[in-house]
């Protein structure tokens, strides 16, 4: 995911602790600090599908001139559909 205000269909996990973000870090690469990383994670203010805002944490990628480049775009923002559909083509 880049910085903007487009649709991106997601999961909200609660509660989040300290194990939690840990492993979602190692899930995603994500070693703050380190410099090398792919994504940086940041809490954002979401809309949930019944319109309530919601902050959690989210991960944005680190380098959004090579997220626009190289990444995979998904033109609805919902990667579990995309990766169904692409998985039955």
């Amino acid at each position: 995911m880049i910085e903007g205000n487009a649709t991106v269909i997601g999961e909200i996990i609660e509660p989040v602790d300290r194990q939690l973000l840990k492993s979602l870090d190692w899930l995603e690469g994500y070693d703050q600090g380190s410099g090398n990383d792919l994504y940086v994670r940041r809490k954002k203010s979401i809309l949930t599908d019944d319109g309530e805002e919601v902050v959690c944490w989210v991960y944005i990628y680190n380098d959004e001139k090579h997220a626009k480049e190289s990444g995979i775009f998904i033109p609805d923002g919902d990667w579990r559909k995309f990766m169904e559909k692409g998985e039955n083509e």
